[in-house]
């Protein structure tokens, strides 16, 4: 909307409440009710009531100032809400940036140990994912509006946090596959030692005749469990 128009939308009141998820968990924005076309302006001033408390940027509470820079304070007050929860919110003023991007990282660290069985790999891509994701939300916060980064800029940082953790996993699934081979040809020799049968080391596959897509598909299962179980520690965050 800030970026693809001739003339940008700016929504002026996005929240949780507004941001709605479909069974694909795509995100659809909602609630157009104090949007506004803004031309070529940069920035108005109003005495009208725009966005929620707790969304608003400071030059709107003192000043009655609305821009698109409006949009990018109420985007990483959301951000933050996701990566540190109700109650981490205002701690991010509170304490040096620095400071409370480490306390955030370290929560979500400790979550994921205790409820997923990520490689070392994965589990670092995720918590760097935090680190970037709660670094932008404090930028996109900053008092001075126009030292916040713009949606595109926002979008690509997002995209490479994203591109960053697919090739992990990807390292993740073929150490799956290598670790659960290496065990199954361990057990076929302790099962057949002695007998001169024939070993077959496939992991995960009881035909032993399967395709490599199959193979892979079974040692894909842990990593699968494992971005699954992240996603609902990020759901109760």
């Amino acid at each position: 909307m800030h970026k693809d128009l001739e003339e940008p939308i700016y929504h002026f009141d996005l929240k949780p409440d507004n941001i709605l998820l479909d069974k694909d968990m795509v995100s659809k924005t909602a609630d157009f009710g104090l949007s506004k076309i803004f031309g070529q302006d940069i920035a108005r001033t109003t005495h009208n009531p725009y966005g929620t408390l707790g969304y608003q940027p400071p030059e709107y509470i003192h000043g009655g100032e609305i821009s698109g820079k409006f949009d990018i304070f109420s985007l990483g007050a959301v951000m933050i809400r996701i990566v540190s929860g109700p109650m981490g919110y205002p701690k991010s003023s509170d304490m040096p940036s620095y400071e409370y991007i480490d306390q955030v990282r370290e929560i979500w660290r400790n979550k994921l140990q205790e409820t997923c069985s990520s490689s070392d790999s994965l589990l670092e891509a995720y918590c760097c994912q935090v680190e970037t994701c709660t670094q932008i939300a404090l930028k996109c916060m900053d008092k001075e509006s126009q030292k916040r980064p713009d949606i595109v800029k926002i979008t690509e940082k997002l995209n490479e946090i994203e591109i960053g953790a697919d090739k992990s996993l990807g390292f993740a699934r073929a150490r799956a596959m290598s670790t659960s081979s290496e065990r199954a040809h361990r057990a076929a020799v302790a099962a057949n030692a002695g007998n001169g049968a024939v070993i077959n080391p496939i992991a995960g596959v009881a035909d032993p005749d399967a395709d490599p897509s199959q193979r892979l598909a079974a040692a894909e299962a842990t990593a699968t469990q494992a971005i699954k179980t992240a996603k609902q520690a990020a759901a109760v965050a």
